[in-house]
């Protein structure tokens, strides 16, 4: 999802891949769910718009939430490791 983040986020998000390397070295992420990644991002306007309305209930979205949200609006099921 870094693709569609804002220009001024990558960093932060390069810096948190940073600090996580040995954690993320170790996932074991297969074609099938790069593909549901991939189908997820061709998905985004919906899904944006839909944690954008959660976000404004004044509270962080929850994984499970998040998980939710995406296999409802596109068919995508994230697994562990990719949510």
């Amino acid at each position: 999802l870094v693709t569609a983040a804002e220009m001024m986020w990558v960093d932060d998000l390069l810096n948190k891949v940073d600090a996580n390397i040995e954690f993320l070295s170790q996932l074991d992420i297969g074609y099938p769910e790069f593909e549901s990644v991939h189908q997820l991002q061709c998905n985004l306007d919906p899904i944006g718009v839909a944690l954008e309305f959660m976000d404004q209930v004044g509270r962080p979205v929850t994984k499970d939430e998040l998980v939710r949200t995406v296999q409802k609006l596109s068919g995508v099921l994230l697994s562990e490791p990719v949510a």
